[in-house]
C-alpha cells in the first residue's frame, strides 16, 4: 500500500527519520500531500554533457565525468536554464535537498508535479548506483538528485523549488482491480462526464484493472501547442506569465481529427473528469508503445481527493516521438491505476492546491489559466 500524508509526516518527525534534510533547509509541512512528498531543489547544479543514468557508481562520480560547468543556485536570485532545441537538448543535475533512509520493506517512487510537466520540463530522480529513473528500491540509503532537462521553454529556478514528488510503498503494495472500480464508481462515481454527470459505470472503459481515459477534441479551444519563445518561465512563480507569449490555443477541428507533430509539445484535456477517492490514489502511465508513438504525461500522481465533488477534467503533456501523429475525438490517450493507501489520509487534495477547478487549466505559472480554455479569451488578441 502506500503511505499516506499522516504516516509520512511520522516517518519524517521521529527518532529515526525516513527523510533527512539539508540542516539549513529544515522539511515544512506543507511539502507533504495526501498520498506524497515534494522533494526541493538544493544549492548547486551541474550543466551536463547528455542525460546519464549511473552504472555501479554514485551520482557524484557521474557528475565528475560528464558535467560541463556548475553554479551555484540560492533562495533569494532564480537561475536561468536553458532548453536548447531539437537537436541538442541541455540537460543538468542538481542535487535535492532531502536524502532517503527507507526502511528495508519501503520503497519510493517519483514524477514531475503537474507544474512542472505543464510546461514541458523533464524532471527525474536519480539515486547512488541505481541504473533507472524515479524509481529507489526498498532501503535504499542516500543522497537524491534530479536530472532536470527543460524541452520547449527556458525556466528559471532556484534553491527550495519542488519540480517532483515521491510516493512511498510497501512490498503489500497492490492495485485497486477492475471490479473494485466499477463498484467505487456505482457508490460514490469516480469519472464524471465533461457536464458533471456521473457516468454510467458501463461506460467505463477499463482493461487489466486499469482505467482509460478519452481525449476531448469536441471543445471551444482543444489544447495548446508550444510557441518558440525567448521568454523563460519561472517556475517559482505564479499566475506570473500571459499565456498568449507561450501557448498558440488549438480551436476546435471541424473534422474531429488532430495531426501532432514530432518535435512538438501539447496539452490536450481528457474528456472524463476524475475524482480520485479518499481511500486510493491514482498514477497515469507515462508512456506505453501499444498506445502510439506519443507520451501522453509527464506528472503522473492524483492523490486522494483531486476532483473535489464533480471531478476534474485532466490535463494531458503529450509529446509526439518519431512519426506525426493522428488522434480523432474521443480515442483513448492515456490509462490510470488505483492503488490503496494504508489510512484515509487526514488532509486531502484541495485546500491550497493549485487545480482545484472543474475544467482543465494551464500551469499555475499563467494568469487566466482556466479562461484560456475558451475562445473568449483569445478573441481579445
Amino acid at each position: 500500500m502506500v503511505m499516506a500524508c499522516q504516516q509520512i509526516e511520522r516517518s519524517i518527525f521521529g527518532q529515526v527519520p525516513m527523510i533527512r534534510s539539508d540542516p539549513k533547509f529544515p522539511i515544512q509541512r506543507d511539502q507533504i500531500q495526501p498520498a506524497s512528498f515534494d522533494f526541493r531543489l538544493g544549492k548547486v547544479g551541474y550543466r551536463m554533457r547528455s542525460a546519464a543514468l549511473p552504472h555501479n557508481e554514485s551520482v557524484a562520480d557521474l557528475i565528475n565525468k560528464y558535467k560541463k560547468y556548475d553554479f551555484e543556485l540560492d533562495t533569494e536570485r532564480s537561475h536561468y536554464l536553458e532548453a536548447g532545441d531539437n537537436h541538442r537538448r541541455m540537460t543538468y543535475i542538481i542535487p535535492l535537498l532531502e536524502h532517503l533512509a527507507l526502511p528495508g520493506d519501503t520503497w519510493a517512487e517519483f514524477t514531475a508535479k503537474s507544474s512542472t510537466g505543464r510546461c514541458d520540463v523533464f524532471a527525474r530522480v536519480l539515486g547512488d548506483r541505481v541504473g533507472n529513473y524515479d524509481l529507489l528500491p526498498a532501503g535504499y540509503h542516500g543522497p537524491l538528485y534530479l536530472e532536470v532537462t527543460p524541452l520547449s521553454h527556458d525556466v528559471l529556478v532556484r534553491t527550495g523549488l519542488s519540480l517532483v514528488q515521491g510516493r512511498f510503498k510497501s512490498k503489500e503494495t497492490h492495485r485497486v482491480t477492475g471490479r473494485e472500480l466499477q463498484d467505487m464508481q456505482m457508490q460514490r462515481a469516480l469519472l464524471y462526464s465533461g457536464g458533471g454527470e456521473p457516468l454510467d459505470v458501463n461506460q467505463l472503459d477499463i482493461v487489466e484493472n486499469e482505467l482509460y481515459f478519452h481525449i476531448d477534441l469536441s471543445r471551444e479551444v482543444v489544447g495548446f501547442v508550444a510557441k518558440d519563445s525567448t521568454l523563460p518561465i519561472n517556475l517559482s512563480g505564479k499566475e506570473e506569465h500571459e499565456p498568449y507569449d507561450f501557448w498558440e490555443p488549438i480551436r476546435k477541428p471541424k473534422s474531429g481529427m488532430l495531426e501532432l507533430l514530432p518535435g512538438k509539445f501539447y496539452l490536450l484535456a481528457t474528456k472524463e473528469r476524475v475524482r480520485i477517492p479518499a481511500e486510493c490514489c491514482g498514477q497515469i502511465q507515462a508512456y506505453r508503445v501499444t498506445s502510439g508513438e506519443m507520451r501522453p504525461h509527464y506528472a503522473g500522481f492524483f492523490d486522494n481527493g483531486f476532483g473535489g465533488e464533480q471531478g476534474t477534467n485532466g490535463v494531458l503533456e503529450v509529446r509526439a516521438r518519431e512519426v506525426t501523429m493522428r488522434v480523432v475525438d474521443g480515442q483513448r490517450i492515456c490509462a490510470m491505476h488505483f492503488e490503496r493507501t494504508f489510512e484515509i489520509p487526514n488532509r486531502l487534495y484541495g485546500a491550497g492546491s493549485n487545480y482545484t477547478g472543474t475544467g482543465p487549466s494551464l500551469s499555475k505559472h499563467f494568469r487566466h489559466r482556466y479562461d484560456v480554455w475558451h475562445t473568449g479569451y483569445w478573441s481579445q488578441w
